[in-house]
């Protein structure tokens, strides 16, 4: 597994030889001495037979990621609430609570390639659904990529190559696969990843900087939510200015705007300097009526920066101001 090789070596789910002999017994003795889980399940059996169990493993794992994404855009295209049917759906304990987390599709080094293997190992062997979990990962990719571009973004912005949180390994990750065909679409791609020390990557720019990252992208697409957006995000739905089914579906930068609205606020109660000054509603009127732009970068364990532009012919203004730096 991605991200737990030492893990799965010290305590694996079961050992399986492809060879029934002596020297087969000594080797998986050696790995079971090597082990610090105790009593675990070991088969011998032909090569041949081995390798169909991995492949039909990791095949079967591919499986429920399709079933889970194409859950997920059924829900998406109708409308409804994902995290709610998955969760229903996966109180049977037949289908269980792991391995249900919609994705960009399966990547990674073992799934595309293992299923494709024996896709082509059923060659003149009848079957339907082998070929059904291939073409299923392609077919969700597209789908990410084609509601990405109906809502016609300048800029889209890739959080992380990685396929899980804190990994540094992005060979053959899923997220390439949409970012690919975001560029076949003529859509302008950035990548924000923090184990890149290149400019450029695919084609598309690296942004090293996570706020300028934000700033500059219309739409973000990720695998997982920053804390500092998260909290935004549940503010808005408490107070209903926005309502959870588009909490799901909104942007990083649009999240932000959300500071924005009239009388808008993260805070968890009301304090003594509750409602002095001005609110970032009137801000951002008054700034825009003279033809300017107020735009705010956050940045988790740094702090919120708003950056004002207005335009030339105002610089003979004279202007007061208070430094702000907002934790």
């Amino acid at each position: 597994r991605e991200g737990k090789a030492l893990y799965d070596n010290l305590y694996p789910s079961r050992i399986i030889v492809g060879e029934k002999s002596e020297r087969a017994l000594k080797f998986a003795k050696l790995l079971e001495e090597g082990a610090l889980k105790d009593n675990i399940d070991i088969r011998f059996m032909g090569n041949t037979e081995a390798e169909a169990v991995k492949l039909f493993s990791n095949t079967y794992l591919a499986l429920r990621v399709a079933y889970f994404n194409e859950l997920d855009t059924y829900a998406e295209s109708k409308g409804l609430n994902t995290k709610e049917i998955i969760e229903g759906v996966c109180l049977d304990p037949r289908i269980g609570t792991h391995y249900n987390n919609p994705s960009f599709g399966y990547g990674g080094y073992c799934l595309p390639k293992d299923t494709k293997q024996l896709l082509a190992n059923y060659k003149d062997v009848p079957q339907n659904m082998i070929e059904a979990i291939v073409k299923s990962n392609d077919t969700r990719k597209e789908y990410i990529a084609d509601v990405i571009s109906k809502r016609s973004p300048r800029k889209v912005g890739i959080y992380r190559l990685t396929m899980k949180a804190d990994s540094d390994n992005f060979t053959s990750s899923a997220i390439q696969g949409v970012l690919d065909r975001l560029k076949d679409k003529n859509i302008d791609v950035v990548i924000f990843e923090p184990t890149l020390s290149v400019d450029e990557f695919n084609g598309c720019d690296v942004i090293h900087s996570f706020s300028d990252f934000v700033n500059i992208s219309d739409v973000i697409l990720a695998n997982r939510l920053e804390p500092e957006i998260e909290k935004v995000k549940s503010k808005a739905i408490e107070r209903g200015t926005i309502t959870p089914e588009q909490a799901e579906v909104m942007s990083d930068k649009e999240v932000i705007d959300l500071l924005f609205l009239p009388s808008f606020s993260t805070s968890e109660k009301i304090t003594d300097v509750s409602g002095r000054g001005v609110g970032l509603d009137v801000v951002k009127s008054k700034i825009e009526s003279l033809g300017g732009v107020v735009e705010c970068k956050s940045v988790l364990g740094e702090g919120s920066t708003f950056t004002i532009r207005l335009p030339l012919t105002l610089a003979i203004i004279p202007v007061s101001y208070n430094h702000l730096t907002v934790q």
